[in-house]
């Protein structure tokens, strides 16, 4: 495990996992990395790992990428700023959860799945916070992604939807979803969310009275 590390103006790559010595899966974990000004290649370089979980993440390279990834699977950041990715050799399954970068490269045979947070809050018309109001999303097909009922404070728990997957040959997007909020003693109220535009999004919904027109949001 790497945690509370920072890796600046260096001529090498900022910091390099070869786990050549283990075989089968392997297993990190990275937590407030920064990796700033250096001149080598990459930021953070993963070289075959796999498994890998990265939190709360700097990268910003002069040389090369944020973050390169070479035959490496499983691998999930999360809370980052990164100037760039790049994925390579059969990199597969591997997930940005609220990561910020300009400009990303995909190998054909690599897969990156981008994600943002999503939080919702129903309230009423009065501005009382509803308890056990439905809150179902679905992405751009139609296929529902979560569906959970709010808290005492009128919250469910925050939702990781995914904006697209980049396979290497395009970019197949899930959103806009749409969210519907529901309560046998309301009418319902149905948001559009587009992650492409928002990024993450705090969702507040208001439930009208019974027997009205559904309340439509974007």
């Amino acid at each position: 495990n790497l945690i509370n590390i920072e890796s600046n103006n260096n001529f090498e790559d900022g910091i390099f996992i070869y786990p050549y010595s283990v075989s089968g899966s392997t297993l990190f974990y990275l937590n407030n990395i920064t990796t700033n000004n250096n001149v080598g290649d990459k930021g953070i370089h993963l070289d075959r790992a796999n498994n890998v979980y990265i939190i709360n993440t700097v990268s910003n390279n002069i040389g090369g990428s944020g973050i390169y990834i070479y035959d490496g699977s499983n691998i999930t950041v999360k809370n980052g700023n990164l100037s760039s990715i790049y994925l390579t050799y059969s990199s597969l399954n591997n997930t940005f959860v609220n990561v910020t970068y300009p400009t990303e490269t995909i190998s054909s045979n690599s897969e990156l799945t981008r994600k943002w947070y999503l939080d919702v809050e129903v309230d009423n018309l009065a501005g009382y916070l509803i308890y056990q109001a439905n809150v179902t999303g679905f992405n751009s097909t139609g296929s529902i992604v979560f569906s959970q009922l709010t808290n005492s404070s009128g919250d469910i728990t925050t939702q990781e939807l995914t904006e697209y997957i980049n396979n290497g040959t395009e970019k197949i997007y899930s959103t806009p979803h749409t969210i519907n909020a529901t309560k046998s003693t309301y009418g319902t109220n149905v948001s559009k969310v587009n992650l492409t535009e928002t990024q993450n999004k705090f969702l507040q919904v208001t439930l009208s009275l019974p027997n009205t027109a559904p309340t439509i949001e974007s």
